[in-house]
């Protein structure tokens, strides 16, 4: 009787180990929570420690700035994807681009910030989102 007792606790305390295992997936970890930043989208709000909008080249009949932005966070906020709103200014006329891709950022509580080279002319600069 008491072998039959033993192998019912067993199989009941197996049973539930392996439900417990299977709801934390494959990672070891539950995965009906996501790792908090990831997906959020933040607002650019300084480049280069200036405040936007601000400008970041200019000669004498031209002139760039960049005029908005955001990031969405991607895995523990170490890395995401951003898109930067120019603004360039010739003469009399003005025409708006964006610049995108993927970056890692340093991050503190507040901020994550990243230095992006926006390509020939314009050069590399630091760019802060606000968390």
């Amino acid at each position: 009787m008491k072998t039959h007792s033993v192998r019912v606790v067993l199989g009941l305390v197996s049973a539930v180990a392996i439900l417990a295992a299977a709801r934390c997936g494959s990672k070891g970890y539950a995965t009906d929570t996501q790792i908090p930043g990831i997906g959020q989208e933040v607002p650019l709000v300084q480049v280069d420690g200036h405040a936007l909008p601000t400008v970041i080249a200019s000669k004498a009949s031209e002139q760039t700035s960049v005029v908005g932005g955001k990031a969405t966070l991607g895995e523990a906020i170490a890395s995401g994807q951003y898109k930067i709103s120019l603004l360039r200014g010739t003469g009399m006329s003005a025409m708006t681009s964006t610049v995108s891709g993927t970056v890692v950022f340093t991050w503190t509580e507040t901020t994550v910030s990243a230095a992006i080279d926006l390509g020939a002319g314009l050069g590399t600069h630091t760019f802060t989102f606000q968390r």
